[in-house]
């Protein structure tokens, strides 16, 4: 598992409380293209996961990443841990 800071560094929340962290699934294609997201309660911590949207925008995040071109790899399983903390 990576963690990856955005470079914005911010993935605007909602007027909730939540905090925490989201971890989100990630498959990423020999091109560096995240092919699938979907968040999971797996390493995910505090209230931020049950937050449907904090969970949606952290899954959009994810899917705007782009990792390193590995021309004939096969597609790669990972993570990506989004933090989520009140302002």
């Amino acid at each position: 598992t990576t963690l990856y800071f955005l470079t914005d560094g911010v993935i605007k929340g909602d007027a909730s409380n939540d905090e925490g962290t989201i971890v989100v699934s990630i498959y990423v294609d020999a091109q560096g293209k995240v092919t699938q997201a979907a968040a999971t309660p797996s390493g995910s911590r505090g209230t931020a996961y049950a937050n449907l949207t904090l969970r949606a925008r952290a899954e959009a995040a994810a899917r705007k990443a782009v990792f390193e071109r590995k021309p004939g790899a096969v597609t790669e399983r990972g993570t990506i841990t989004y933090y989520f903390r009140q302002n």
